[in-house]
């Protein structure tokens, strides 16, 4: 019986850790990323269009495709997102946010 709670705490400890896990940050160049590729989006019923972005592989941006993401009830989706710090741009993950 005491190790199923354990078992049972353990999950529940880890997770808002998981459910966190899309909310990361990759560093990326000194130079700004280049402009985002025109897409043609999509439509279907019960998706949303996440559109594509620059990755920062091996030294140098590289795009990464569109796609289409089901819908999460109760959560709009936010793009990710370039910002420059310090010296470099930091890549910030888009992810599911709750309706406000």
């Amino acid at each position: 019986m005491r190790i199923k709670q354990l078992v049972v705490g353990l999950i529940l400890m880890a997770a808002p850790l998981s459910a966190n896990a899309a909310w990361r940050v990759y560093h990326g160049g000194r130079d700004a990323p280049p402009p985002p590729v025109e897409e043609h989006t999509r439509s279907r019923a019960g998706y949303v269009w996440v559109g594509g972005h620059h990755n920062w592989r091996h030294q140098h941006y590289v795009w990464a495709p569109g796609r289409l993401v089901r819908v999460h009830r109760g959560h709009d989706w936010e793009d990710g997102r370039w910002e420059r710090h310090d010296d470099h741009y930091d890549w910030h993950d888009g992810g599911w946010r709750a309706h406000r």
